[in-house]
Protein backbone atom coordinates (compact mmCIF):
# COMPACT_ATOMS: atom_id res chain seq x y z
CA UNK A 1 0.00 0.00 0.00
CA UNK A 2 1.39 3.40 -1.02
CA UNK A 3 2.19 6.03 1.74
CA UNK A 4 -0.35 8.95 1.35
CA UNK A 5 2.04 12.16 0.26
CA UNK A 6 3.69 14.43 2.76
CA UNK A 7 3.67 17.93 2.01
CA UNK A 8 6.40 20.41 3.54
CA UNK A 9 5.94 24.21 3.52
CA UNK A 10 8.77 26.76 4.73
CA UNK A 11 7.79 30.68 4.42
CA UNK A 12 10.59 32.65 3.21
CA UNK A 13 11.31 36.07 4.06
CA UNK A 14 13.56 38.94 1.72
CA UNK A 15 14.00 41.92 3.10
CA UNK A 16 16.16 45.27 2.56
CA UNK A 17 18.40 44.03 5.00
CA UNK A 18 19.47 41.14 2.64
CA UNK A 19 17.77 40.80 -0.42
CA UNK A 20 17.32 37.30 -0.52
CA UNK A 21 15.93 34.18 1.27
CA UNK A 22 16.74 30.73 1.00
CA UNK A 23 15.77 27.43 2.19
CA UNK A 24 16.52 23.45 1.50
CA UNK A 25 14.23 20.71 2.00
CA UNK A 26 15.52 17.41 2.73
CA UNK A 27 13.48 14.55 1.85
CA UNK A 28 15.22 12.11 3.89
CA UNK A 29 16.12 10.18 0.51
CA UNK A 30 16.04 10.08 -3.01
CA UNK A 31 11.95 10.60 -3.68
CA UNK A 32 9.68 11.79 -6.60
CA UNK A 33 8.23 15.66 -5.70
CA UNK A 34 6.29 18.35 -7.11
CA UNK A 35 7.75 21.39 -5.65
CA UNK A 36 7.28 24.80 -6.01
CA UNK A 37 7.46 28.45 -5.19
CA UNK A 38 5.43 31.40 -4.98
CA UNK A 39 5.52 35.33 -4.15
CA UNK A 40 2.69 36.11 -1.99
CA UNK A 41 3.53 39.72 -0.68
CA UNK A 42 5.83 42.39 -2.58
CA UNK A 43 5.64 45.45 -0.35
CA UNK A 44 7.18 48.24 -2.61
CA UNK A 45 8.93 50.96 -0.45
CA UNK A 46 9.14 53.66 -3.13
CA UNK A 47 8.10 52.97 -6.55
CA UNK A 48 8.46 50.25 -9.19
CA UNK A 49 10.86 50.75 -11.84
CA UNK A 50 12.94 49.35 -14.17
CA UNK A 51 15.40 48.01 -12.08
CA UNK A 52 12.92 46.40 -9.19
CA UNK A 53 12.33 42.33 -9.63
CA UNK A 54 10.97 39.45 -7.49
CA UNK A 55 12.33 36.16 -8.65
CA UNK A 56 10.96 33.11 -6.99
CA UNK A 57 12.37 29.78 -7.88
CA UNK A 58 14.10 26.33 -7.64
CA UNK A 59 17.72 26.65 -7.81
CA UNK A 60 19.21 23.22 -7.15
CA UNK A 61 18.19 19.30 -6.71
CA UNK A 62 20.78 17.73 -5.16
CA UNK A 63 23.50 19.82 -5.52
CA UNK A 64 22.75 20.83 -9.39
CA UNK A 65 22.15 23.95 -10.77
CA UNK A 66 18.66 23.90 -12.76
CA UNK A 67 18.71 25.75 -16.38
CA UNK A 68 17.62 29.16 -16.91
CA UNK A 69 14.41 30.32 -17.72
CA UNK A 70 15.28 33.97 -17.85
CA UNK A 71 19.02 35.41 -19.00
CA UNK A 72 20.89 37.80 -21.02
CA UNK A 73 19.49 41.22 -21.85
CA UNK A 74 20.13 44.41 -19.82
CA UNK A 75 18.97 42.42 -16.10
CA UNK A 76 20.19 39.26 -16.35
CA UNK A 77 23.82 37.29 -16.48
CA UNK A 78 24.93 34.72 -19.86
CA UNK A 79 23.25 31.44 -19.83
CA UNK A 80 23.68 29.65 -16.29
CA UNK A 81 24.46 32.03 -14.00
CA UNK A 82 23.50 31.61 -10.82
CA UNK A 83 21.94 35.22 -11.13
CA UNK A 84 19.08 34.77 -13.61
CA UNK A 85 15.74 33.03 -13.47
CA UNK A 86 15.47 29.40 -12.82
CA UNK A 87 12.32 27.19 -12.82
CA UNK A 88 9.18 27.80 -10.37
CA UNK A 89 8.01 24.88 -10.31
CA UNK A 90 9.35 21.13 -10.99
CA UNK A 91 8.77 17.79 -11.17
CA UNK A 92 11.46 15.55 -10.42
CA UNK A 93 13.20 13.17 -8.51
CA UNK A 94 16.13 13.81 -5.98
CA UNK A 95 16.84 14.31 -1.91
CA UNK A 96 17.68 17.93 -1.36
CA UNK A 97 15.79 20.91 -2.90
CA UNK A 98 17.00 24.08 -2.67
CA UNK A 99 14.76 26.99 -3.28
CA UNK A 100 15.16 31.19 -3.51
CA UNK A 101 13.63 34.26 -3.27
CA UNK A 102 15.33 37.32 -4.31
CA UNK A 103 14.16 40.81 -4.50
CA UNK A 104 16.32 43.23 -6.71
CA UNK A 105 17.33 46.51 -6.00
CA UNK A 106 16.36 46.00 -2.29
CA UNK A 107 16.06 49.26 -1.04
CA UNK A 108 12.82 49.66 -3.32
CA UNK A 109 11.53 46.17 -2.34
CA UNK A 110 10.60 43.60 0.16
CA UNK A 111 8.82 40.45 -0.38
CA UNK A 112 7.19 37.33 1.15
CA UNK A 113 6.98 33.80 -0.44
CA UNK A 114 6.21 30.58 0.26
CA UNK A 115 8.28 26.98 -0.97
CA UNK A 116 6.12 23.88 -0.95
CA UNK A 117 7.37 20.33 -1.82
CA UNK A 118 4.91 17.35 -1.84
CA UNK A 119 6.20 13.60 -1.95
CA UNK A 120 4.88 11.38 -4.66
CA UNK A 121 5.75 8.36 -3.43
Amino acid sequence: MPYPPQVFNIPMTAINATGNASVTFDLGRPRPFLCWVSVTMIDSLSSFDRDNAVVADIFRIDGVQQPSRVFGGDHWGPNGFGSNVMPGVRIGFGRFINCWLRVFHISDLEAYGEAVVMTLD
